[in-house]
Parts: structure tokens; sequence; C-alpha cells
């Protein structure tokens, strides 16, 4: 039996709290949230655009210019006969042609066997394309004195003796040539007579360093008269003629008088008469 005075208490229902679904728990609360890092786009790069470059134009490799040599010259360090020796080239010798002067008559060539090259003139060699694309060379100045104050370089010439030089006149010389600043008059008899007088007009065993053989002859060219169907010579000289000392000599002065006349095309062998014996006789190298 429930007693009167008796109170039951009766405890509050607690109403439950729904779940709330959060992004972030905290489960320290004293603890600092690390700050959320930002992504950082990528920086692009511009790739620069190719430049507008012009195309290299190649430029074609120009064929050498070989030269033959016709018949032995000499090779000078410069382009003139007053210039020092280099080397002597022989008949069919080849070089490459490297370089001109401004006259485009003489040529600096390049051949094996000779240090630095050389200079040759154009009247003793040959060749098949343009000097004119070879390159203008200015040598040094020559220290040699020019063979005269006049020296002219065009015309007639007069040829002499490179001693010892390993050519084929004389004994293992050559020849080697100056102009005679004579203009040359197109007509081949003419031209000799005054080519050849050039020579004998010089008094001196050498000349601008070279050898003069027929120095101590006192000899003058009177006459020349050329056949146009032979192309021979016929040269009449006066004065006096003195004997050669050896063979080497005489192989020199023939070499010498007889170049100085043959340089014209249109003389092909010349007889050569002083007072009534011929010169070639007096000059032959089997005369004892």
């Amino acid at each position: 039996m429930i007693s009167a005075c008796s109170t039951v208490k009766v405890l509050p229902t607690s109403t439950p709290v729904p779940f709330t679904n959060t992004s972030t728990v905290t489960l320290f609360p004293n603890s600092p949230i690390p700050p959320t890092k930002t992504p950082i786009p990528p920086t692009l790069t511009k790739t620069p655009l190719p430049t507008n470059t012009s195309i290299p134009t190649l430029t074609p490799t120009r064929t050498p210019i070989v030269l033959t040599i016709n018949h032995s010259a000499v090779c000078f360090t410069g382009p003139g006969s007053n210039y020092p020796i280099r080397t002597i080239l022989s008949v069919g010798d080849q070089a490459v042609m490297a370089g001109r002067d401004n006259g485009n008559d003489w040529w600096w060539i390049e051949k094996s066997g000779v240090d630095s090259g050389c200079w040759i003139n154009e009247s003793f060699a040959s060749f098949k394309g343009d000097s004119t694309v070879l390159p203008i060379f200015t040598p040094e100045p020559t220290s040699y004195i020019v063979p005269t104050a006049t020296f002219d370089q065009k015309g007639l010439k007069f040829y002499m003796i490179a001693l010892n030089t390993g050519g084929s006149i004389g004994c293992g010389d050559s020849l080697t040539w100056f102009y005679s600043g004579i203009p040359n008059k197109n007509a081949p008899a003419e031209n000799a007579l005054a080519a050849l007088n050039a020579l004998f007009n010089i008094k001196t065993e050498t000349y601008a360093g070279f050898n003069n053989p027929i120095y101590t002859s006192n000899m003058q060219a009177q006459s020349i008269s050329l056949d146009p169907s032979t192309g021979v010579a016929i040269v009449h000289l006066s004065g006096t003629f003195v004997k050669p000392r050896d063979l080497c000599e005489k192989a020199r002065m023939r070499a010498q008088i007889w170049t100085t006349i043959l340089q014209f095309e249109a003389i092909k062998d010349a007889n050569i008469w002083i007072g009534n014996k011929l010169l070639g006789d007096l000059l032959a190298i089997d005369d004892r």
C-alpha cells in the first residue's frame, strides 16, 4: 500500500540531440589548426618564336686554275725580274695559280716543293680559266736595284743568265728576261733587231745581279730579214766577237742571243752572221 505522503520523483526525459555531419571535427580543441595551403597554378613559360633567320648562301668552291709551264722559266719572289729568284720551273711543270698582280701579267703560284710560292710572268706559261677571279696580291717592295732608270715593264725583252739555279741552260743555269722599254711595233724583223741591240748595248758582266756572258764582245745588229713562209730570220751582225772561255759559256751565250730573237712568234729559227762566219758555228758546243 502506498502512503499518501510518499513522493515519486520522475526524472525528465532527455531529448536526443540529432548528430550533425560537420566537415571538421576538432579532436584537440587547444591545438592550432594548420593553415590550408592554396595551390599555386603553374607559371606558363612562353617559348620564343624563332626569328626570321635568313638561309645561308652556299658559296660554290672555285675550281683551282692549273698553270702549265711552256718553257724553262725563273720564278721570282715578287712580280718582276728585279726580285730575287726563288726557283726554276721546267717545261711541263704544273702549279696552282693563287693570285695575280694589278696588271694581270704576273701570277703568284703554289707548287709542291716550292716554299711560300713564287711569281711567274704570263709569257712563260698557259692555263685554262679566268685569271681575273684570282685575288690581287701586293708584294713587299724589293730592295733590288731596278735595271735602268727608265725600266719599262712592257714591250720587247732581252735575256740574261741566272747562274747555278738548276736550269737547263749552260751548266745548270737558267734564262731570265728583262723588258727593254722599247715598244712592240708588231713587225717581227724590226722588233728582233731592236731587242738584239738592246742586249748588245749592255757592256757589263752582270745586269741587275744576273750574268751577261756576251759583254766582252762588241757586236751590233745591222739588219734582219724574215722569210714568212719558213719563219727563218737572216741576221747580220757587225763588230767583234770574243771567243767564249768554255762550253758552259758557249751555251749561255747561244741561249741568250737566240732566245732574244725567237721571242717573236713569227720567227721560228735564225741564221746569224758576223762577217763571213755563222755565229752558230762559233758557238757550237761540240767544237773543241
